[in-house]
Order: structure tokens, then C-alpha cells, then sequence
């Protein structure tokens, strides 16, 4: 946003609202006067960090949200303004922990542009006979208020090191998280790999390997038969030869990442196992999810149960090879 922008939005009545909703105030965050340095131009030099306030030291924002009879007190007595001797009120801004230090800055910074103070005090004059909103939007209050905006702006602007801070510090904050993330998703592939271990390679052997083919062959037969019939699920009554090899290559894949202790194999393992053991061909690379995609789901329909009876029937290869299955398969 433009600093001629934020002038506008911070002097308006809703200066916290945005694209992505309102922005969140709240901190925990205290410190007073002495704790902020400035180059007496109302540039601050050094502060605390001070996160989720940007409002903090703008006098657009300060006199807007300032009540009545405080914004007079400010104006008319100068100890007020030294001091900052105000009795805490109901506005957010005087429910603040760092208000003080804000009025402190603010004032610093209308001292610090030429004419500013005069823009300020015409205002004021020209809006007490109103109350509350009415001393932004009724003429002539409004045009004065209009005119004190204008002022800041052509002031050029404040810089504060608390800009740069808390932009680093949301930087390493999501530095932090995605780290975090990282961290997290190890350990949950460490966790599935400690409860679904790997089949050492001395059980899978080649009576795993035969007893897969073997099914493998007796469902190919079957769904031709299928398909031949026009019988069967809707999904597969118009299966072509070649998308019916792929289907029972889609079935391979499953059942072999699963006997390597894959329980519930992702769409981009079966790629993986068919572009090694039965690749795809006549197909682009960023269509191979979309078409194993749909043959992972005409395969779940082959095998669901209907009416008590099955298409292609649970199916366990380790029962098959002669050979005792491991606990996760199941």
C-alpha cells in the first residue's frame, strides 16, 4: 500500500480492515515512553519490537480515535502533551499497554512538519460544535480534517526500525513453522515405517512374485469375459483390450507395494511401481495421475462385493505362495 493510501485508510473510520479481514491488535507488549528512540523528527531509532501495530506514533490515527474532550485537552494544555498525563478511557487505543509511548511519538511527529500543528489545531476549532463521527464527515470539520491529512502526506512520511524488526522477525516466525513441518513429517514417516515395516527381501521371493501373476492372469481373463459380455459394472462395460491390461496393471501395483508393507499406496507410488514394472504408453506425463486416478477406482469397484458375490475376490499372496501373512497386510 502507498503511504498516501495508508494516510487515507488510518484517518478513516475503519483503518483495520482489509482484503483478508480485520487485522488482529492484540499483543502482549508494554513499554513507555523512555523505552522509544527517535532522532527528534519523530523517526524511531530504536524500540521495542512491537508486532501487530501498525498504528503506532501515527497521528492520523491517534486524533481519530482520541475522545472528544481528550483531543481538546491535548491541544489546549501543553503539560498534557509533555507529560502525557491522560486518565485511561473506553477507546481501544486508551486500552492500549503502549499508548503513552504512542502519544509520545505523535506528538513528536506533528511537531516535526512545518504548519502540521496549525492543520491540527484548525481542525479541532472547526469541529467542536460536533461529536463523535460527525467531527470527520460534516463540513466544515471534514475539509479541515481533509486538510491535516493532506499535511502528513505532504510531510513525506516517518520511518521506524520497527518495521524492518517485526518483517524479520514474521520471516524467521515462518521460517520456524515450516521447519516445524518438516520436523513433523519425519517423524510421522518414521512412525508409519516402525508400525507398517518393510517385507525383508528373504520373504519376498519368487512364490510371491508367481502367486501375483497367477491372479493376475486369472482377473485379466475374467474382466474380458466381462467386457466381452457387456456385463458387469457400467464403469468397465466399455473398457477397450488396452484399458483392461491397464486396470489389472493398476491391481499389480497395489498389491505389490502393499506386500512391501505399503498398506494404502498413494496415486504417485503406483506411477512410480508401473513406470518400472508396466509403463504406460502413448500417454503425457501430467495425464498419468488423472488415468491412474480412474483405473484406482474401476479396480475398487471390481473388487467390491455384490449382492455376496465378487468380480475379483479378496485376494491375500502370501496365502497364495504357501507363506505366512505378516500382521500389517491385513
Amino acid at each position: 500500500m502507498q503511504y498516501i493510501d495508508e494516510v487515507r485508510k488510518f484517518g478513516g473510520p475503519k483503518p483495520y480492515e482489509g482484503d483478508e479481514g480485520r487485522t488482529n491488535l492484540s499483543h502482549k507488549v508494554k513499554f513507555f515512553p523512555a523505552d522509544v528512540k527517535t532522532d527528534g523528527k519523530g523517526n524511531i531509532i530504536d524500540m521495542p519490537l512491537l508486532p501487530r501495530k501498525p498504528c503506532f506514533g501515527r497521528p492520523e490515527r491517534y486524533f481519530r480515535a482520541m475522545p472528544d474532550s481528550r483531543r481538546a485537552a491535548a491541544l489546549e494544555d501543553q503539560s498534557l502533551r509533555e507529560f502525557m498525563r491522560f486518565i485511561p478511557g473506553g477507546t481501544p487505543c486508551e486500552k492500549c499497554p503502549v499508548n503513552d509511548a504512542c502519544a509520545a511519538v505523535t506528538f513528536e511527529r506533528i511537531d516535526s512538519v512545518l504548519g502540521l500543528n496549525t492543520r491540527l489545531e484548525a481542525w479541532a476549532e472547526a469541529s467542536e460544535q460536533f461529536q463523535g463521527e460527525k467531527r470527520f464527515v460534516i463540513s466544515p470539520a471534514r475539509d479541515a480534517w481533509a486538510a491535516f491529512l493532506d499535511a502528513i502526506v505532504s510531510g513525506g512520511g516517518w520511518s521506524s526500525v520497527n518495521d524492518a524488526r517485526v518483517a524479520a522477525a514474521a520471516h524467521e516466525a515462518n521460517e520456524r513453522r515450516l521447519e516445524n513441518r518438516k520436523t513433523a513429517a519425519h517423524r510421522s514417516r518414521q512412525a508409519r515405517k516402525r508400525r507398517h515395516p518393510s517385507v525383508p527381501p528373504s520373504i519376498i521371493d519368487n512364490r510371491l512374485i508367481h502367486a501375483i501373476d497367477k491372479e493376475s492372469d486369472r482377473r485379466r481373463i475374467r474382466l474380458l469375459d466381462l467386457v466381452s459380455r457387456k456385463t458387469g459394472p457400467r464403469s468397465i462395460r466399455s473398457l477397450k483390450v488396452e484399458n483392461c491390461l491397464r486396470l489389472i496393471n493398476v491391481w499389480k501395483a497395489q498389491v505389490s507395494l502393499a506386500v512391501a508393507g505399503h498398506q494404502h499406496p498413494r496415486t504417485c507410488d503406483i506411477i512410480a511401481w508401473l513406470k518400472q514394472h508396466a509403463p504406460i504408453s502413448g500417454v503425457q506425463e501430467q495425464s498419468l495421475p488423472t488415468i491412474v486416478n480412474r483405473a484406482i477406482e474401476r479396480v475398487a469397484a471390481l473388487q467390491k462385493e455384490v449382492n455376496g458375490t465378487y468380480i475379483w475376490p479378496p485376494f491375500c499372496p502370501f496365502t497364495a505362495a504357501g507363506l505366512p501373512a505378516p500382521l500389517f497386510f491385513f
